[in-house]
């Protein structure tokens, strides 16, 4: 939502015609940029490069109330930003580090020694990883079996006189660029990291179908064009949501081995009669274990069910002593005990 509102918003105060008062959507466009470094900052960075080159042919040649526009996306942009280091000196004692990474250390961007679970990460396996999360998209973007991506260069065709359509098409390319920075690929969920580039990818695919299509004037073939045309991309459509799109929903059902039934033993009466508890989950194999709990937490920790994970007995006191109003339940996923009669 906010890449998109950020595109939409910067197209209205830079191109002609724009539908909104040029200050309101400097305004949203630096509002949506700056929030979206909080929500992703290394998409921020990759999303903003090619609006980012733009700006500064503004900055060089626009005209002066362009550059006002363009100060005034920038500065909300770069304040909010800034909360970014603030939080994670707040959290870490250090500005630069992401908290990621005290639980994670190869949890970086880059190449390197120390980056990724392989010890190093190195531009084959970028490649190899940009390579697989491409082949999902081409599955996954529209469920056509290979064929998402087929509508994408007629697009360009298509929108290739619309400067205003460069910056839209670029967004994808910076995106797989940037993310051959990082040590995984995705695919099990579709090429996740590339998620910000839907709506660009959805917007050329459209452009390549009405190319194709054409107008269907009084010559037959013309005719014809529009109707085969309409015709396989609806075959494609109901394909998807026929055969692909219900398969692959199934296989994400019972992912990690994460059910509702996991939350049974929180949902019982006696669970519920229980004060405010802080759970101790000791995870038999891994985080997995204790992420399956968190639908019934809060992030405010402000919940009847507070969870931690177990992280040795004198960090959990300390956790403990955090809560001294809270009842503590040690809790065993592999097997579920009732929680104790008293406090402890």
């Amino acid at each position: 939502m906010l890449a998109l509102a950020f595109t939409l918003a910067w197209l209205d105060c830079f191109q002609p015609g724009g539908r909104a008062p040029g200050w309101l959507a400097a305004l949203t466009a630096g509002l949506c940029l700056g929030l979206l470094a909080l929500t992703r900052p290394f998409t921020a960075v990759a999303l903003a490069a090619p609006f980012a080159v733009h700006g500064i042919w503004i900055a060089l040649r626009g005209p002066v109330a362009a550059r006002h526009r363009l100060a005034m996306v920038a500065l909300p942009a770069l304040g909010l930003s800034l909360v970014l280091p603030l939080w994670q000196y707040a959290v870490t004692g250090d500005p630069l580090t992401n908290p990621y990474t005290l639980w994670w250390p190869y949890d970086r961007v880059g190449f390197g020694p120390g980056i990724g679970v392989t010890g190093e990460h190195t531009p084959g396996q970028a490649w190899n990883n940009t390579r697989l999360s491409l082949y999902a998209g081409s599955v996954d973007l529209f469920g056509w079996a290979g064929l998402s991506y087929a509508l994408l260069p007629f697009g360009l065709i298509a929108l290739a006189c619309q400067r205003a359509a460069w910056l839209v098409a670029a967004i994808p390319f910076a995106l797989v660029a940037a993310y051959m920075l990082y040590w995984i690929g995705a695919w099990l969920f579709g090429p996740r990291y590339y998620f910000e580039a839907l709506p660009s990818a959805a917007l050329l695919s459209a452009a390549g179908a009405g190319w194709l299509a054409g107008q269907p004037h009084i010559s037959w073939w013309s005719r014809a064009r529009f109707v085969l045309t309409g015709l396989v991309v609806g075959l494609l459509v109901a394909g998807n949501l026929i055969f692909y799109l219900p398969g692959r929903l199934a296989s994400m059902k019972g992912l990690y081995q994460v059910h509702a039934e996991d939350l049974a033993p929180f949902l019982t009466p006696e669970a519920r009669r229980l004060p405010p508890t802080l759970v101790i989950v000791y995870a038999r194999r891994d985080w997995i274990e204790y992420g399956r709990l968190l639908d019934l937490a809060s992030p405010a920790l402000d919940s009847h069910f507070i969870f931690i994970l177990n992280q040795g007995e004198a960090l959990n006191k300390q956790v403990i002593r955090s809560f001294p109003e809270r009842f503590v339940w040690p809790y065993d996923p592999e097997r579920p005990p009732q929680p104790a009669s008293q406090p402890q």
